[in-house]
């Protein structure tokens, strides 16, 4: 019989749900930075087999490239915790931030 901690991590979340998720971890934003570069936005100079290296410098660099398309990007630096990102004030998924990223920067 489950307990009702592992019942809540069993739960299965909807497409949409999902999609609300917001948020990621120094993976998600070494993503975004590889990402940026694909659009021409380089934020940073160092990888580790093809991992961009995202040290606080590189982290303003990447935060600077959400702002300059209209999403606020709050990293948290580390392996497990969430970063958040923000259209117009409001939390919103790392999907629709990106969406927000590429329709900025007409691509």
């Amino acid at each position: 019989m489950a307990d009702k901690k592992s019942e809540k991590f069993n739960q299965k979340l909807s497409v949409e749900e999902l999609d609300e998720v917001a948020g990621g971890t120094y993976i998600e934003s070494a993503k975004d930075a590889a990402a940026f570069k694909e659009l021409g936005i380089n934020v940073y100079t160092r990888t580790v087999k093809d991992v961009p290296v995202l040290l606080k410098k590189e982290l303003k660099n990447l935060s600077a490239a959400f702002e300059q398309c209209g999403v606020t990007f709050e990293s948290h630096d580390a392996l497990d915790t969430a970063n958040k990102y923000f259209i117009g004030g409001k939390e919103v998924s790392r999907e629709k931030a990106w969406s927000h990223v590429k329709s900025q920067l007409g691509k």
